[in-house]
């Protein structure tokens, strides 16, 4: 199986989107955990592909997005969360972001 999220980068929420081929229903319920990078669950969900999944509450940042499927089997993939007061302003808290991004793996790799 396998899976998109969109959109990504994303603001206040996420949608999943199940391939065809993996043989999952479409309005299946899927448990979907949302880790920081440090691997601690900070928001879990049961949602099927058309709902979303609001991560609003959540920080700016990099997260880690983990579908579990019915057949036992986990996907995992990467999810950036921005932060935007004014949604005319994204390229600029992306580009805030990056510099955050790099920073926070700069810290982490030398631990």
């Amino acid at each position: 199986a396998s899976f998109t999220i969109y959109p990504n980068p994303a603001y206040d929420h996420f949608n999943i989107k199940i391939e065809k081929t993996s043989g999952i229903q479409s309005d299946e319920k899927l448990n979907v955990i949302v880790s920081d990078i440090m691997g601690t669950s900070v928001a879990f969900f049961n949602i099927s592909q058309f709902e979303n999944a609001d991560i609003s509450n959540l920080p700016a940042g990099l997260y880690q997005v983990t579908v579990m499927f019915s057949d036992n089997n986990k996907i995992t993939k990467s999810l950036i969360k921005i932060k935007c007061n004014n949604k005319n302003s994204i390229s600029r808290n992306i580009h805030c972001l990056q510099v955050q991004y790099y920073f926070c793996i700069r810290r982490w790799m030398q631990k």
